[in-house]
């Protein structure tokens, strides 16, 4: 039988008492990367995954690593095969990111944390309880019958060389393990007529890592202390831990979005008060144009928030604040969002040159501080769009903050200094900044 290349595959849930299974804590865990003996089998099965968007985009991050930054929407089926059933939760006993062309090889180094640096990798988020922190409490390695969640993943490679044209997912539930591997060409796969083994391990999920490389721009921003306050890629806060639905499909607008806060010498945001949108030392800064393109949308009407406080008033439509889309051809579009207001000087319809002057930093929109917020899109939108990588030509890097996410928004608001570790600081080339960098632009 033909090999078939399966975005969704199917996972045999643990029903427990339900059907008669032997309960999960029973059963032995199978070493990673295990081999069994395999009959080709159809088995009706509970538990689907499938990555979000239906491609990856490896990006050089200031480490010096490639990221494949990504997430995958698991659903426990239960429910549709067995209606009647009161229990049905699948145990998730780990996520194995393999390479499906060189024999299942587990590949990468793949480590997420939440904002205060817990460790979240293979566990998921449910899409069916609200969200309380971001953090650790708000993941688990359970899902329920009926249950849809997403898993983030951030797979790091020493170079492009390392980084496989297709990657798929080991997952090893507490069910009957099964190795899949192609059965005879010409016979066809025997169904399983009783499909509930006490464990299970299956392989699917498999979807392509895009060969081209990131776009390579110039920074935005001039000047030093530019903090990657929010962006990419182990640190799943508020951009990554966003996946929005729309006409019908999800999206991952903000994978790669970084926000960019500016601190002193002394690594404070702010001098003076702190809802003074005018002492935060960003607050008015050049925003320059990262490439070359036209401008697709721009907005100049909306008014700058009180640093500190919550929002009002926020729509989809004014969730950007005042801002400048630019169309950077083959598909990539740069959003400069939470511009100052009566700063915009391009128009609709403009032609822009790389490093030409935009508009300031301000604090419209969704903002609550003063901050840019910066990506590029695959299309003129700032919802229903997925992000794309992106690399800056020269940059110099001076260091990254130190301590947690959390830590560090506690410190920029309360007006605390921020220590930044500078013993890799130096000029960078063709690489994205991670998530508590610290950037001087030229």
């Amino acid at each position: 039988m033909r090999r078939l290349n399966i975005a969704l595959v199917p996972l045999i849930a643990v029903l427990g008492g339900a059907l008669g299974c032997p309960p999960a804590s029973a059963q032995p865990t199978p070493a990673a990367g295990q081999n069994l003996p395999f009959e080709r089998l159809v088995v009706p099965t509970t538990l689907a995954w499938s990555a979000l968007p239906p491609s990856i985009d490896p990006v050089m991050g200031t480490d010096g690593r490639i990221h494949l930054a990504y997430e995958m929407l698991f659903i426990n089926t239960v429910k549709l095969l067995f209606p009647n059933t009161a229990h049905g939760v699948v145990r998730l006993d780990s996520v194995e990111v393999i390479d499906p062309a060189h024999d299942n090889t587990v590949v990468g180094i793949n480590h997420v944390v939440g904002p205060k640096n817990e460790n979240i990798t293979a566990r998921v988020y449910s899409f069916a309880k609200p969200s309380t922190c971001m953090c650790a409490d708000d993941y688990s390695h359970e899902l329920g019958p009926g249950e849809s969640a997403v898993m983030y993943f951030d797979v790091t490679f020493k170079d492009f060389a390392s980084v496989p044209n297709e990657i798929a997912h080991r997952v090893s539930a507490s069910a009957a393990v099964i190795d899949k591997r192609l059965g005879p060409a010409a016979e066809e796969p025997r169904i399983v007529e009783d499909p509930i083994p006490p464990r299970m391990a299956a392989i699917g999920g498999a979807v392509k890592v895009k060969t081209s490389r990131a776009i390579t721009l110039s920074p935005p921003l001039r000047g030093d202390g530019w903090v990657d306050g929010n962006g990419c890629c182990a640190i799943v806060g508020a951009h990554r831990f966003t996946i929005m639905p729309g006409s019908g499909s999800l999206y991952t607008p903000q994978r790669f979005a970084i926000d960019y806060l500016r601190i002193d010498a002394q690594g404070r945001a702010w001098v003076g008060k702190a809802t003074n949108a005018k002492d935060w030392r960003g607050f008015g800064a050049e925003v320059r144009s990262a490439a070359r393109g036209r401008v697709v949308s721009a907005a100049d009407r909306y008014d700058d928030n009180i640093p500190g406080e919550e929002p009002k008033n926020i729509t989809p439509a004014n969730i950007a604040g005042n801002h400048v889309i630019v169309d950077l051809g083959n598909g990539s579009f740069a959003l400069y969002a939470h511009l100052k207001k009566g700063s915009v000087i391009p128009r609709r319809g403009d032609f822009v040159n790389r490093g030409q002057l935009l508009g300031f930093v301000g604090n419209s929109g969704n903002s609550g501080a003063p901050h840019l917020h910066f990506e590029i899109m695959a299309a003129p939108s700032s919802l229903e769009v997925n992000g794309l990588p992106f690399v800056f030509d020269k940059m110099q890097y001076q260091g990254a903050v130190t301590g947690t996410w959390q830590h560090f928004l506690d410190d920029l608001f309360a007006g605390r200094p921020v220590r930044i570790d500078s013993s890799r600081s130096g000029m960078r080339t063709g690489q994205m900044p991670l998530t508590l960098d610290v950037m001087n632009y030229m």
